[in-house]
């Protein structure tokens, strides 16, 4: 049945890829020949994941045939995901864009990357193009993406308690908040669910304590790969998963899993690290060390114009004071100086200022703190301004588009809405890991304990270091792992006191 199966795969993948080669056309034009070798990466890449997708697909109408169960469950969980971020996306259609996604559309349709977003992110909207060459094939692949990862880990977390309180998963995951974000064609969406699959994983890994399987590591390490080489700001993750499994009991885990697990990520992460920073030196003239500016510069220009800044470092230094005065007026401006600051120039600002924030760390984290926790509204999602500019986005209309976005939370006037408004905070989520910490020690749960302190580790690292913290889709990971893991603790505390009390 499996080699039949496979050859029906083989034979549905080649057509649905010959169908692509007359639509790339409209995808990437007259510059396949200028790209060769990309284009054929891209195809290359598109038939692998076709050909898994559409291997899955007969897997499951096979187990539906036989009346399994556990995948009819997952079809349920699936359809129900699907269909409601399915049905938002098609009224939002083709989702919801700003100024960067549309870049890398821009840059994609020539075959190039937009090292700015990170080179996955063009090479994901590259494979979006080749499967069918319109702007909504993003959103649609994405929200697939999140559907299957909610479907999977709520599958798998059923089997682990058998209790039917966790498919409120699904229900609490398509809250407006989390279809608002799943319609945000910036990396973070789908970075949160990526991690979410990573930390599930080592949670049923841990409940379960079998031996892992070589498929489940390769599957395992792939989005580990992915997951950190997307945002710097995750790039270490894959550090902290190793440690986790450290803590599992089998000794096969610790001599083998974790070594090969760690020489894979620590290869290819530093390699795809090196392929973003080389590609931001040469398309940017100052590459990394603007992208350094860009994340650092408001918390600097707070500090450099604070009164008890020491007066010696303001000498000779008038250019980076002129800079901090304008950004510190208007914080959008910090993205305006990629022409006008030369890579020494950079340095210098960056010099001088940690002086200062080594000297008085404490002020500038309760200063960063306290901004986070007075957060009144969220970005979330909004069409974007400059739209027009491109002819592959002219039929958007953002103002028929309004009243739905309103209704997701995206706009100015659901924020005054204040029991509507905490659900969009991200200091809300955050506090929950504090909560789900708790839990995990009264349960002595060491998986939930290790995933808490992540995602707390994680937040605050977030807060110390992202551009402006009025930006909330950098924590749509605690957003996304907070309602997972709060109701995983409450049931698994339950399913232990419930033992208890049986065995008494």
């Amino acid at each position: 049945m499996k080699k039949n199966n496979f050859l029906k795969t083989l034979i549905i993948t080649i057509l649905h890829i010959c169908i692509t080669f007359f639509t790339d056309k409209y995808a990437f034009g007259d510059t396949i020949k200028e790209h060769l070798p990309m284009y054929f990466f891209i195809k290359t890449l598109l038939f692998i994941l076709l050909f898994t997708f559409y291997y899955q697909i007969l897997e499951i109408l096979k187990g539906i045939k036989e009346k399994n169960k556990e995948t009819i469950t997952l079809v349920k969980i699936f359809a129900f995901v699907f269909g409601i971020n399915f049905l938002f996306s098609i009224i939002l259609f083709p989702g919801n864009w700003l100024a960067d996604e549309i870049d890398i559309f821009k840059f994609t349709k020539e075959l190039n990357i937009f090292y700015w977003q990170g080179w996955l992110s063009s090479i994901f909207f590259m494979l979006s193009r080749s499967l069918f060459p319109v702007p909504y094939t993003v959103v649609f692949l994405q929200i697939l993406i999140i559907s299957a990862i909610i479907s999977y880990i709520t599958n798998e977390f059923y089997k682990i308690y058998k209790n039917k309180f966790i498919f409120m998963l699904p229900i609490f995951l398509s809250f407006p908040v989390f279809i608002a974000h799943n319609l945000f064609t910036q990396r973070c969406s789908i970075l949160a669910y990526f991690e979410l699959f990573l930390l599930a994983t080592l949670y049923f890994w841990y409940k379960k304590g079998t031996q892992i399987s070589n498929k489940s590591l390769i599957i395992f390490t792939i989005f580990t790969i992915l997951f950190c080489s997307w945002r710097s700001e995750t790039i270490f993750s894959f550090i902290i998963f190793s440690l986790v499994l450290l803590t599992f009991k089998s000794s096969q885990i610790r001599k083998k899993i974790v070594i090969i697990y760690l020489i894979i990520c620590s290869f290819f992460i530093s390699v795809f690290t090196f392929i973003q920073i080389k590609g931001l030196n040469e398309q940017n003239h100052n590459g990394a060390s603007y992208y350094k500016f860009v994340s650092l510069m408001p918390t600097i220009a707070n500090t450099i114009l604070d009164d008890n800044y020491p007066q010696y470092l303001k000498v000779n230094n008038q250019q980076i004071i002129q800079i901090c005065s304008e950004i510190k007026k208007d914080q959008q401006k910090v993205w305006e100086y990629e022409k006008e600051l030369t890579e020494d120039t950079i340095n210098e600002i960056m010099r001088v200022s940690l002086i200062y924030l080594k000297k008085d760390f404490t002020r500038i984290a309760k200063q960063k703190l306290y901004e986070y926790a007075t957060m009144e509204k969220s970005f979330l999602v909004t069409q974007a301004n400059d739209y027009k500019n491109n002819p592959d986005f002219s039929f958007l209309q953002k103002d028929n588009n309004a009243k739905i976005v309103s209704l997701l939370g995206a706009t100015e006037d659901s924020a005054n809405n204040k029991s509507i408004n905490i659900l969009y905070k991200p200091i809300f989520y955050t506090s929950l890991f504090f909560i789900i910490l708790l839990f995990s020690l009264i349960s002595r749960n060491i998986a939930l304990f290790a995933i808490s302190v992540f995602y707390i580790l994680h937040s605050f690292a977030l807060i110390l270091t992202v551009p402006t913290i009025t930006i909330s889709m950098y924590f749509f990971f605690s957003f996304v792992g907070a309602k997972v893991f709060l109701l995983v603790a409450l049931i698994d505390i339950y399913e232990k006191f419930r033992k208890h009390l049986i065995q008494k």
